[in-house]
């Protein structure tokens, strides 16, 4: 019998250009640019465990493209840090939300900042920002850890703005890292 191929829901972004980087972040994030991103489409959430065969990943500018929907706002819910988290305290021992849980960003996706670290296709570069193309980044060539973005269930507010950045040996594997699938 053949194994069925589950596709998740895929949102359409349009491109366009927009503002990455922030000055209000770490050292590696500091240097606002502006980049142009080319139409993507990605997953309405992060891929679950009977979608893990899909490998398709975003790169770190796609991310935050479709993380901040259209805005300059801190966080993908406004510029403050805090919200209502619900049973956020909870997660930490009992593990993460709801695939798809709470409310959506402008674009119609779900948890950009608050279920798991999501991988992104990059190699990470600390000083990629001054040397990154302004169409397209992809990321360094090379590298010994890849980019993640978004914060998880285990880091609440951490790392959740829509610019932060943070980065990962690609062979460490923990339970609060994830991805989504583009086309």
């Amino acid at each position: 019998m053949a194994q069925e191929i589950l596709f998740p829901d895929m949102v359409p972004i349009p491109g366009g250009s927009f503002l990455m980087g922030s000055e209000e972040g770490r050292e590696d994030e500091i240097l606002p640019h502006i980049v142009e991103i080319s139409p993507f489409w990605i997953a309405r959430s992060a891929v679950t465990n009977s979608e893990y065969g899909l490998f398709l990943r975003d790169t770190e500018a796609e991310r935050e493209m479709a993380c901040r929907a259209g805005t300059q706002t801190a966080y993908p819910w406004g510029d403050a840090a805090e919200r209502d988290l619900g049973d956020y305290g909870r997660r930490w021992y009992e593990g993460g939300p709801e695939i798809a849980g709470g409310p959506s960003n402008a674009f119609g996706l779900y948890n950009m900042a608050d279920n798991v670290h999501e991988w992104c296709l990059d190699w990470y570069g600390k000083d990629y920002y001054r040397l990154s193309p302004a169409r397209d980044p992809g990321g360094p060539e090379t590298g010994a850890r890849r980019a993640s973005r978004g914060g998880s269930w285990r880091h609440q507010i951490k790392v959740t703005r829509s610019s932060a950045r943070s980065s990962l040996d690609p062979s460490f594997r923990y339970t609060d890292y994830g991805f989504r699938v583009v086309r």
